[in-house]
């Protein structure tokens, strides 16, 4: 039987799928990568080997290898390679995949600027995290279908910024989500009336 907890990890999963996976646009915006110089080349090596990784995982949204050329010198640039450095952050640990943004002190601009990269790439994240969804056998049809209503464009928005900028544990405590964390339970629980009925065999 589906729960409501599994469902609602789900839709987290998705969006910080992407967000943990995710630097200024010095080539005038559009697709193509931005400056890798000597300075951040580290950096943005070992954010493209941790992006990599995480697409290797059947679990996780997939990204291709042009997509992350495209990104991780992005999100470097945004973060400012003397901001990652004086958190105590070294490439080795960008290229974990337990890495928490957050630990950079990124601000509400800087999350919306990394969500703009996606853009700037050519990364429909909405598509992404919708076909995740459709593709993921512990969410029920409806609840996908559901999902579908309440991650529009600016609720994906909303959901990625605050994952960058308050981090994976805090982000539910946002009180600006709120709205949407209860659109998503609400979600979460479609589809469970038919899985109850058939595990008292009504």
């Amino acid at each position: 039987m589906r729960n409501r907890p599994t469902i609602f990890a789900i839709a987290l999963v998705a969006a910080l799928a992407f967000s943990a996976t995710a630097c200024s646009d010095d080539d005038g915006g559009g697709g193509g990568n931005a400056a890798v110089t000597d300075e951040n080349r580290e950096f943005v090596e070992a954010l493209k080997a941790s992006m990599r990784d995480s697409s290797d995982d059947a679990d996780d949204v997939q990204l291709t290898d042009d997509e992350i050329d495209c990104l991780a010198p992005r999100y470097v640039n945004i973060l400012g390679v003397e901001r990652i450095e004086a958190a105590g952050v070294t490439p080795g640990d960008l290229e974990s995949s337990d890495m928490d943004f957050s630990d950079v002190g990124i601000t509400t601009d800087d999350g919306n600027a990394l969500f703009d990269a996606f853009g700037q790439c050519d990364v429909n994240i909405r598509e992404r995290m919708l076909e995740s969804f459709a593709a993921d056998d512990e969410m029920s049809n409806a609840a996908a279908a559901c999902m579908e209503g309440v991650f529009t464009d600016d609720n994906v928005r909303k959901l990625m910024v605050s994952g960058m900028v308050n981090g994976d544990e805090d982000m539910e405590d946002d009180p600006e989500l709120a709205p949407l964390v209860g659109q998503m339970m609400g979600c979460a629980f479609m589809g469970m009336g038919d899985a109850l009925g058939s595990d008292d065999g009504s």
